[in-house]
Parts: C-alpha cells; sequence; structure tokens
C-alpha cells in the first residue's frame, strides 16, 4: 500500500487536550508520545516528499488553526501551511548546538544517545528539507528570525512572548531579532 493511499484512507487528527496541548491521533489513537522516536525521525523526510500526505497534513494544521489562536512550530508553517499567521518566528541555530540540545533531551529522558549520530541525522534532515520540491524549509519574507545558539528554552519563549505582546499592541516587528 503506499503513502499516498495511506494517508487518504487513515483518519488523522490534532486533538486539543488539557492546557491547550495538541495530540496527534490516527484512527482515533493517540499517538504523540511515539512521534519524537528515532525510528520516526530517521523517515520523516522520505514521508514528507510524498505529496498526498504533505497536503493531509497541511489540512488538518489548517483545521486546526481555524478554531481559535495557537503556537504552531515545524519547518513549513509560515511559509505554507499559514502564511497568513499573524505572527512567524523563523529559529536558527547551527547543526551542531541543535545535535548537542537533542542529545541532552535523549539523555534527561533516560534514553541512549550518541551525537555524532543525531548530527548526522540533522545535517540530513536539513539537506532534504532545504532542497525537498514540495515546501522546502525557508524563512516566510516577513518572519522575525531569531538565533537561538546560545539561548535557554526560557529566553527563547521570553522572546517569542513579547514578539507577540508587541504584535497585539500594534507594533508588527519582522526581520531578524537581536
Amino acid at each position: 500500500m503506499g503513502l499516498s493511499h495511506l494517508a487518504a484512507i487513515t483518519k488523522f487528527e490534532f486533538v486539543v487536550g488539557q492546557g491547550g496541548r495538541l495530540s496527534v491521533h490516527i484512527d482515533g489513537k493517540d499517538i504523540s508520545s511515539k512521534l519524537t522516536r528515532s525510528e520516526v525521525e530517521e523517515e520523516v523526510a522520505l514521508v514528507s516528499k510524498v505529496a498526498r500526505v504533505r497536503e493531509k497534513m497541511v489540512s488538518e494544521q489548517r483545521r486546526v488553526a481555524k478554531k481559535g489562536k495557537l503556537v504552531m512550530a515545524g519547518r513549513d508553517i509560515g511559509t505554507v501551511v499559514l502564511p497568513w499567521a499573524d505572527l512567524k518566528v523563523f529559529m536558527v541555530a547551527s547543526v551542531e548546538a541543535r545535535a548537542m540540545r537533542r542529545y541532552r533531551e535523549l539523555l534527561e529522558r533516560g534514553r541512549k544517545a550518541d551525537y555524532d549520530v543525531i548530527l548526522a541525522e540533522l545535517e540530513r534532515r536539513d539537506d532534504n528539507d532545504i532542497h525537498r520540491a514540495i515546501s522546502p524549509l525557508k524563512a516566510a519574507a516577513d518572519a522575525v528570525t531569531i538565533d537561538t545558539e546560545k539561548l535557554s528554552l526560557e529566553q527563547v519563549v521570553g522572546r517569542i512572548y513579547s514578539l507577540a505582546v508587541r504584535l497585539r499592541a500594534g507594533d508588527a516587528p519582522s526581520g531578524p531579532l537581536e
């Protein structure tokens, strides 16, 4: 069975849960906790190249977005999924910094991790995402870029929150953020 056919017959939805957090359901089953498994992340680049799968994902993401204000993360949210979003943030950091974050995150979860393997996987995924024909990875023209290289999670969240407050006050932020 091809991925396009599977995408067409599978009931896929984002469900709003406690605290407004979204969970991913496939045929009624919550599979959210499985999405960060290494075997899933290894196949993301291959699956994301399939047009019908991407169309289904974009359709569902847009459906959820129409329900109200939300924060959505992804490599094509600002350019493809929600190009009309009020605030678009494009975060950048070296592949080495992102690999180290992922390495530490896995260790904190009690999982085995190999920094060199993670680095190679991120480099491969970046290359695939940047060069894919459908929804390539790039910043939206009106996105605010935040270099997260030397920032903590709390600092990144603080900067995004400040942008949202500015936007709500009528001061539309754009461009790089220092």
